[in-house]
C-alpha cells in the first residue's frame, strides 16, 4: 500500500478557489433576496429553481416556509454549503484525479441538496 502524499498549498489554485467562493456567496445573497418575488411570480418556477440551486435553494424555501421552520432551513443550507466546500477546495487542485473526484462527488451534492430544497419549497408553496 502506498502512503498518502500530504497536501501542499503549491497544489491548488486560490484565486479560482476564491472566484467560485465569491460567486456563490453572491447567488445565496440573490436567493435571499429575490426567493419572495420568484415565489409570486410562480410557484413551479420557484421550485425549479429551488431544484437547480442545489444548497442556495434553502435560502430561496425560505420565501415559502412558515416561521417556524426558519432556523431548520439556515440549518440544511449550512450543512449543504459545508458539504460542498471541500469539493470547492480540491476542484482547484492540479492533479486531474482529485479534480475529477471533487467534481463528482460536488455534483451528487448539489443535486441531492437541490432536491431536498426543491422538496422543502414545494411542501408549503402550494
Amino acid at each position: 500500500m502506498g502512503s498518502i502524499a500530504p497536501l501542499k498549498r503549491a497544489d491548488f489554485d486560490f484565486r479560482i478557489s476564491l472566484l467560485l467562493a465569491g460567486a456563490y456567496l453572491v447567488l445565496s445573497v440573490l436567493a435571499f433576496v429575490l426567493g419572495r418575488d420568484l415565489l409570486h411570480a410562480s410557484v413551479s418556477a420557484f421550485a425549479h429553481a429551488a431544484f437547480l440551486s442545489g444548497p442556495i435553494g434553502f435560502l430561496l424555501a425560505l420565501a415559502s416556509t412558515p416561521d417556524s421552520w426558519t432556523m431548520s432551513m439556515l440549518a440544511y443550507y449550512l450543512i449543504g454549503t459545508l458539504l460542498l466546500a471541500p469539493c470547492l477546495v480540491f476542484g482547484c487542485h492540479r492533479s486531474v484525479r482529485v479534480r475529477g473526484a471533487s467534481a463528482a462527488m460536488g455534483i451528487l451534492v448539489w443535486l441531492a441538496t437541490g432536491l431536498f430544497a426543491g422538496a422543502a419549497s414545494l411542501a408549503f408553496a402550494a
